[in-house]
């Protein structure tokens, strides 16, 4: 992260002695709240979150009360913010003020007893059948490098259920080939601590096609890059989280005839190892659930089969 400071200096009344400046132990407890176990994904994402809370406030973390949050909680609202989007940055701040009480610098959590917009778990996840799945991979061309880099990201993500940021930020240096002749991918999970996993077989050939188009890499360099018109005449690009969503939407578009997001192959990928499995700690270990109880949720979601219930309640009754 940049260095600039992101606590604003207090300014001090003139005419009384100046308190003890307390901006360079809020600054430090800030840093500290960011690099704590997070992604690189996930310490930009509160970055931005805890920059913006506090360019709206327009005062020093120390002097901010609980109205101070209801009312920036008021504007997201205001600008039609969506409820996991607010209740995702309300959690931030809070994580922050929770830290900050655990460092000694306040007594005090601003954002406790701010209501949050409810929100399901998952209410929203859709996921695609093995067959469906199959129909879109049958989209990809394969005679082309495009084609041969959407379909390794295809098959690795439906064989591992990772996440779309996980995926396009591979580097080179994060596989590892084995004298089996397998390849780990060491990653780290949201919210996790980096782990390593054996990639399946079968991803693993479809990877190594790409791989072979790529050429040699540096540990550094990005697995999956853009290749789009004049991309050779320069520097591959990483392929970004957005562009995915929009080649994933392209396929299942043109398979299924709707457009789904890449967090259904993930979802997709979780309803068929409890189709399969019925083993809640391999689906979590699958997942990169950190927590069982989240994967639990996952299940519940899964599990909900009160629609057939229906069905045959009123079969019953020769309807």
């Amino acid at each position: 992260m940049s260095q600039t400071a992101i606590i604003p200096a207090p300014r001090h009344d003139l005419a009384t002695p100046a308190a003890p400046d307390p901006a360079t132990r809020w600054e430090a407890a800030a840093r500290d709240w960011l690099k704590k176990g997070r992604s690189d994904r996930t310490k930009a994402t509160y970055a931005a979150v805890w920059t913006s809370f506090l360019a709206y406030v327009a005062r020093p973390p120390w002097a901010i009360e609980r109205a101070h949050v209801i009312a920036w909680r008021d504007d997201l609202v205001s600008q039609g913010k969506a409820d996991a989007t607010i209740a995702a940055r309300l959690a931030a701040i809070s994580s922050f003020y929770r830290f900050a009480r655990d460092e000694g610098l306040t007594d005090r959590n601003p954002c406790q007893g701010v209501q949050r917009p409810s929100v399901e778990a998952y209410g929203k996840a859709v996921s695609i059948t093995p067959s469906q799945y199959t129909a879109l991979l049958g989209q990809v061309d394969r005679s082309t490098v495009q084609g041969r880099r959407d379909y390794a990201m295809l098959i690795l993500e439906y064989g591992t259920a990772i996440r779309r940021a996980e995926l396009v930020s591979i580097r080179r240096g994060d596989l590892v080939e084995t004298p089996a002749g397998d390849i780990m991918l060491a990653y780290r999970p949201k919210g996790g601590d980096e782990e390593t996993r054996t990639l399946p077989r079968k991803a693993v050939t479809a990877l190594r096609e790409y791989l072979a188009d790529r050429g040699p890499l540096e540990a550094s360099d990005p697995v999956f890059v853009a290749h789009d018109r004049g991309a050779h005449k320069r520097q591959a690009r990483p392929l970004t989280a957005e562009a995915w969503r929009g080649i994933v939407g392209k396929y299942s578009q043109a398979a299924l005839g709707v457009r789904v997001r890449p967090h259904a192959l993930r979802h997709s990928a979780a309803t068929e190892a409890w189709e399969q499995t019925r083993d809640l700690k391999q689906v979590q270990k699958l997942l990169g659930h950190k927590h069982v109880v989240t994967t639990q949720r996952y299940v519940d979601h899964l599990e909900d089969k009160r629609a057939q219930l229906g069905d045959r309640l009123l079969a019953a009754l020769g309807l």
